[in-house]
């Protein structure tokens, strides 16, 4: 290790690396349950970890500059190349939001500034943790993860005992699930999309832990899969199928087809989340959208003719508004998390639906991306995220020689291919636990 890392990790006590680590799993776990509203009227807010990665931020961000300099601090996001993506993608967010800014009110610009400033801080706070050591061993991170989302699983059980209905939360801008876990994500598709990557990563650390630690990760394994069905999320059982058997594939192909195969046993045996794959497939067949359905005022279904599957209608028709916005503003996009309100000035929406959580983006990331930064924005994102995937893909094809890079392999493919149907790719409590588990895994240089 050179001279200049070794002395960074002596930046700070390790007691306090770890309490560093522990408040940021700590927020993640947290969730939607500490929100501090921003403007009222609007689902903008303040939340636990947007306190945790600003304190990291200002902390190591000055202690590496007084250390470094500002030229050595940014010299590995020249060198590694998956900062340097990252940060290009940031930088061209941030330019064609300032590119709208002379059709964005005051209130509109602050609020579009503070999520780009939000996926800033939370980048660069991962990135400052890798460049001072402080992550250290990707043991230690996956431990960190498994007791996190252990937690998460806990309170999903306690959320769907004691609060089954989330209907009483539809005042300030929450979905009205009944009967789904939500744990403090509040939100089934992003607590699927979370515990995939809690049961790919448990999936191989089976196979290093040895007698009561293994019976407990089983233990979990179970509970973890059991809520994963418990959230009746199509996309996220989707995404499950193809990230475990992807995921255990380097140790046994056997393995891997044997997990496949209980994924698509238990779509299609009579279950609710069985029912819901027909209901997906019915509104399919019927293609019931259509194109006066996008200048509808009413939210949610809007030009879909007799659908039973209100859900996926809805998505289908965000979907469809989000492409047609993204046609309108193919080039340079209507400015990072601009979206709610450019489609409402767009006449494709309605003011309580912009104002609501589903109103400030598209069901489909990649949709939203281009929306909001064009096809210059789409292309850098994809530069980066499949950039990723092929890094990951020489290390899954180590196989037992690398364990975690299968994991990550197998969650980011399936993860991307989830964010076709579901906005999760931008999802801070999602995105969050998967740079830091990227981040043990990035080594000092491309070479």
């Amino acid at each position: 290790m050179p001279r200049a890392l070794e002395d960074d990790q002596h930046l700070v006590s390790a007691t306090f690396q770890k309490m560093v680590l522990g408040l940021i799993f700590a927020a993640v776990a947290l969730g939607q349950l500490i929100r501090l509203q921003i403007f009222l009227g609007t689902t903008s807010a303040l939340n636990s970890i947007d306190l945790v990665i600003v304190f990291v931020t200002i902390v190591f961000g000055f202690l590496s500059w007084r250390r470094r300099g500002l030229a050595d601090l940014t010299r590995s996001v020249k060198k590694v190349w998956f900062w340097r993506a990252i940060f290009l993608f940031l930088l061209w967010a941030l330019i064609s939001l300032g590119l709208n800014a002379s059709h964005l009110s005051g209130r509109e610009g602050f609020v579009a500034f503070s999520y780009w400033l939000r996926l800033f801080l939370l980048i660069s706070s991962i990135y400052l943790l890798w460049l001072s050591q402080v992550i250290g061993s990707k043991d230690k991170i996956v431990k960190l993860f498994i007791y996190t989302s252990m937690f998460v699983v806990f309170l999903g059980y306690l959320q769907l005992i004691l609060v089954p209905n989330f209907s009483f939360m539809s005042k300030f801008g929450w979905d009205p699930h009944v009967g789904r876990m939500l744990s403090t994500f509040f939100d089934p598709n992003f607590l699927g999309a979370f515990l995939v990557l809690s049961l790919s990563i448990v999936a191989n650390q089976l196979v290093q832990e040895k007698g009561s630690n293994r019976i407990v990760l089983w233990l979990f394994f179970f509970l973890a899969w059991l809520a994963l069905y418990l959230t009746f999320s199509r996309s996220a059982w989707v995404t499950g199928a193809i990230a475990l058997s992807l995921a255990v594939w380097p140790r046994s192909w056997k393995t891997g087809l044997l997990v496949l195969a209980i994924f698509i046993i238990v779509a299609l045996i009579p279950n609710r989340l069985s029912s819901r794959f027909l209901l997906s497939g019915s509104l399919l067949n019927n293609q019931a959208i259509n194109s006066k359905g996008l200048n509808n005022s009413s939210v949610g279904v809007e030009g879909l003719v007799g659908s039973q599957d209100l859900s996926a209608a809805a998505r289908l028709v965000s979907i469809k508004k989000g492409l047609t916005l993204a046609k309108q503003h193919w080039l340079i996009g209507v400015g990072y998390n601009n979206y709610g309100s450019a489609l409402l000035k767009a006449g494709l929406t309605t003011d309580q639906f912009a104002s609501s959580h589903a109103g400030n983006g598209s069901d489909s990331s990649l949709v939203n991306i281009f929306a909001t930064t064009g096809v210059i924005g789409l292309s850098l994102f994809l530069i980066f995220f499949l950039g990723s995937l092929k890094w990951l893909y020489r290390l899954w094809r180590q196989g037992k020689d690398n364990l975690l890079g299968a994991s990550m392999f197998g969650f980011s493919l399936a993860w991307l291919a989830g964010s076709f149907l579901d906005n999760t790719l931008p999802y801070v409590f999602i995105l969050l636990p998967w740079l830091l588990l990227m981040a043990v895994l990035i080594p000092k240089t491309d070479g």
